[in-house]
C-alpha cells in the first residue's frame, strides 16, 4: 500500500477534523468526560488516523470495508481506484451524515493535487483564525471562543 499521512482516509474524509483523533493528538478536557460517558478505559480510546491500525473508538471506522478495499487493491485513498465513485463510496456520500457528505468531491480535489497538498489544505481548513484545530461538529473555537466554519447549524 502507499504510503500516506494517518489524517488522510481511504474514503477520502480528512481525519484531521474527527473529535476521536483529536482528542487522542491533543489535550483536550472532554476527552476524559466522553470516555467516561463511555464507560471505557483510556487504552479502548485510542485512534491514530484511518491508516494507522489504531481505530479502536468508532466501529465505523474500526471495521471499515472501505479501508479493507483499498488495502486489497495496494492503494492508499479511493482517489486512485479506476472503479469510483462506486456504489459503496456513493452510499457513504449520501448517508445523511454531513461530514461524509464531502467524501467524492474530495475525493476528486485528491486526483487533482498531490496528497500532501491536499492535507496541507485541509489542515489549513480545520483551524481557527488563532491557530486552534476544531473539529467537524465544533460550534466555537476552543481556543478563542470564535464562532467556526464547520458542518453545525447556523
Amino acid at each position: 500500500m502507499a504510503e500516506t499521512n494517518y489524517t488522510l482516509g481511504a474514503c477520502g474524509l480528512y481525519c484531521g477534523a474527527c473529535v476521536h483523533l483529536k482528542d487522542n493528538v491533543e489535550e483536550d478536557p472532554s476527552l476524559f468526560e466522553r470516555r467516561a460517558k463511555r464507560g471505557t478505559t483510556l487504552d479502548e480510546f485510542v485512534c491514530g488516523g484511518c491508516s494507522s491500525g489504531d481505530l479502536y473508538i468508532h466501529p465505523g471506522c474500526r471495521d471499515c470495508p472501505t479501508r479493507v478495499c483499498v488495502s486489497e487493491r495496494g492503494i492508499a485513498t479511493c482517489a486512485e481506484c479506476e472503479d469510483v465513485p462506486c456504489s459503496e463510496i456513493q452510499e457513504f456520500n449520501d448517508d445523511g451524515r454531513p461530514h461524509h457528505a464531502d467524501v467524492i468531491s474530495n475525493l476528486d480535489a485528491l486526483r487533482e493535487l498531490k496528497p500532501e497538498e491536499w492535507l496541507r489544505m485541509q489542515d489549513r481548513r480545520w483551524r481557527c483564525e488563532c491557530g486552534r484545530r476544531f473539529t467537524w461538529y465544533t460550534e466555537e473555537c476552543s481556543g478563542c471562543g470564535k464562532k467556526v466554519d464547520s458542518y453545525t447549524p447556523d
